[in-house]
């Protein structure tokens, strides 16, 4: 009898990228039948806290280096891949296979506009890290597991919409002005979620916006009250952030849009093609910045997204439903 294998996956930050490793877990889990491990933030627990495939979640702030050397790991999974991470497979001196982030490619586009990056999303890219251990792409795609009977905090009987409205950062967000304007024109009642950060954000929406039935549910950094609403909208608008991976994990039909950033660099709703508008920003073609922290305009790039693309985006998703 061939013995287990037992695998510790790295994976510290942010939202989207932790659900994006989830095609990892399973896939391990179900083609090699291995233990899983898994060791992030201690503020992205839930993300991860209900998932079946895992054994055991361990947290970077917390985590003793001998326990992680006394579960004498066949292999270490890299897919951070960042100092912090390599200093702790070298502490662990176990064979570890590290996901290539491309970030030379990453800096031509960028800066020079030459795009030598390969056309996969970065759940691919993840999988083809995998192949050393000959396990490959289920194709199922995201996963988020809310824990049972979990309530939904606010309770509709008719349809709404999820408007994300955050983003890692100020570039990366859709401007108030234009958010008022879609709202106006949609008849059913929207939800907007964010961060407590964009709570105030908001409040000025619903100031603003004739829609009278929008309510604020950015007071909350519970990620399962997050994903239970999603996963009960009838189709969430987002910006390029982690509520967006939440969404392609429901299978939602999704309205995303892209300023700074662009889905071509890997990052766009995974495995949701047929209920999938993105929206992308006709100020530049290529990315300012890796992240999205930076805008190489005055005016950013994402302020050039006009109310009648979404509105149009909105209707075509509507009429496929």
């Amino acid at each position: 009898m061939s013995k287990k294998l037992k695998i510790l996956i790295i994976r510290y930050s942010s939202i989207g990228d932790i659900i994006l490793t989830t095609p990892v877990i399973r896939c391990l889990k179900n083609q090699q039948k291995a233990e899983i491990h898994f060791i992030t933030k201690k503020c992205y627990s839930q993300l991860l806290e209900e998932n079946p495939y895992l054994s055991k979640l361990y947290f970077i702030e917390t985590v003793n280096i001998d326990e992680l050397k006394r579960n004498s790991y066949d292999y270490i999974i890299d897919l951070h891949n960042n100092l912090r991470s390599n200093i702790l497979s070298f502490k662990l001196s176990k064979k570890t296979i590290r996901y290539n982030k491309s970030n030379f490619k990453k800096i031509l586009l960028i800066i020079f506009g030459i795009n030598l990056l390969d056309k996969k999303h970065v759940v691919e890219r993840y999988m083809d890290t995998l192949k050393k251990i000959n396990t490959k792409n289920d194709e199922i795609g995201l996963e988020y597991f809310l824990p049972n009977n979990y309530k939904t905090p606010i309770s509709f009987k008719k349809e709404y919409i999820v408007w994300a409205i955050g983003a890692s950062y100020f570039n990366k967000q859709l401007p108030i002005e234009r958010i008022v304007e879609v709202s106006e024109k949609i008849k059913y009642p929207i939800i907007l979620l964010g961060g407590k950060s964009d709570f105030q954000r908001a409040n000025k929406i619903i100031e603003l916006s004739n829609n009278k039935n929008i309510i604020n549910y950015c007071h909350s950094n519970d990620f399962h009250d997050s994903a239970k609403l999603i996963k009960e909208s009838k189709i969430v608008f987002t910006n390029d952030t982690g509520m967006m991976h939440v969404a392609s994990a429901f299978k939602k039909p999704i309205i995303s849009f892209w300023g700074c950033t662009k889905p071509f660099q890997g990052f766009s709703p995974y495995c949701n093609e047929n209920s999938l508008e993105l929206i992308v920003s006709s100020k530049s073609k290529k990315p300012c910045s890796k992240h999205g922290k930076f805008c190489k305009y005055n005016k950013k790039c994402i302020n050039y997204i006009t109310s009648n693309e979404i509105i149009k985006a909105y209707q075509k998703l509507i009429f496929k439903k």
